[in-house]
């Protein structure tokens, strides 16, 4: 599944490149309100990547010690919003919210749902 969204974005892009179209990639990171289903309120669809908090999982990649960032999807639709306002577009936006570990993350879930 990855892969072939992988390759869906860069045939996106090279689509783009070939247009005289103003565009910019926005590069977000993870979807916080997904990694907190099914308590956080969301209209994606759960992926399940690291963590799994409803059924208290975890597949760490890695030793789970880079940085990775978390963003909760409405935060991300304000600023894409707002970016149509911008006078000109970078090639690349980055919308960054938290920026943690994973194991950071998973200690951070715990002790939200008050397991080990």
């Amino acid at each position: 599944m990855n892969m072939v969204l992988g390759k869906s974005k860069l045939n996106t892009v090279e689509t783009l490149e070939k247009t005289s179209l103003e565009y910019t990639l926005f590069y977000v990171g993870y979807f916080l309100d997904v990694r907190g289903s099914p308590h956080a309120r969301s209209y994606q669809r759960q992926n399940i990547i690291a963590v799994n908090i409803e059924y208290e999982r975890t597949a760490m990649p890695g030793t789970g010690n880079a940085p990775v960032t978390f963003t909760h999807t409405l935060d991300i639709a304000e600023y894409v919003a707002a970016s149509l306002d911008f006078p000109k577009w970078e090639l690349e936006s980055c919308v960054i919210g938290d920026v943690v570990t994973w194991n950071e993350f998973l200690s951070i879930s715990e002790e939200t749902i008050g397991t080990e």
